[in-house]
C-alpha cells in the first residue's frame, strides 16, 4: 500500500529540513519559512486558525508553542495531523509550563 500525497510531502519536507540542519545551511528567515511549511503540513485547518488567534493575542506564546510542535514532529511523536483539539491541549501544556513568581 502506497503513502499518500500528504505523506509523502511530509517525508519528503522533513528529510530536506534535516539535511538542510546538519549542513548548517538553514539561515534565519529561511528557516522560518521552512517551519511554516512544516507547520501547515502538521496542522489541520482549524489549528492553524487557532494558532494565528493565538499569535494576534500573545505572539511569544504563539512562536514557542510552533517550536514545539516542531520539535514533537521531528521526534515522532505527531504521526497524524493536528487537530484544534489536540492544539488546545498541546497549549494547556505549554502555558502551564510557565513560573510565575509572586514578589511580596
Amino acid at each position: 500500500m502506497g503513502l499518500g500525497a500528504k505523506e509523502q510531502g511530509r517525508q519528503e519536507a522533513d528529510k530536506r529540513w534535516s539535511q538542510a540542519v546538519e549542513q548548517g545551511s538553514i539561515p534565519g528567515e529561511q528557516m522560518s519559512e521552512q517551519n511554516k511549511n512544516l507547520l501547515k503540513m502538521i496542522l489541520s485547518k482549524g489549528a492553524t486558525e487557532r494558532l494565528g488567534r493565538v499569535r494576534v493575542v500573545k505572539p511569544e506564546l504563539a512562536t514557542q508553542l510552533e517550536a514545539y510542535m516542531l520539535q514533537l514532529f521531528q521526534s515522532g511523536k505527531i504521526k497524524g495531523e493536528v487537530s484544534e483539539e489536540q492544539l488546545k491541549t498541546i497549549l494547556e501544556a505549554v502555558s502551564s509550563q510557565k513560573e510565575f513568581k509572586i514578589l511580596r
